[in-house]
């Protein structure tokens, strides 16, 4: 089984919110699972991506990273969409 197939829906829920709060890269508890966000994205137009793995892999190199999720908002400002 994948690392990500473990989590349950509200799990994956709880990642999902995870660009919908102000997070720093470093370790980070969410929905009870210790994950490290390696990487934040946060461009002008308002779009936020986050590159999440799990605490186990944080001292890995990319190329040696085995589970990894992206996660990503687009822009919630409305003058963006005009």
């Amino acid at each position: 089984m994948d690392y990500w197939e473990k989590y349950s829906d509200y799990d994956n829920q709880q990642l999902a919110n995870l660009s919908y709060r102000n997070y720093n890269c470093g370790l980070h508890s969410v929905a009870g699972r210790n994950l490290y966000i390696k990487s934040i994205v946060k461009q002008s137009d308002g779009v936020e991506a986050y590159v999440v793995v799990p605490k186990s892999e944080a001292h890995l190199p990319a190329s040696h990273v085995h589970h990894v999720a992206g996660i990503y908002r687009e822009s919630d400002n409305l003058l963006n969409l005009i």
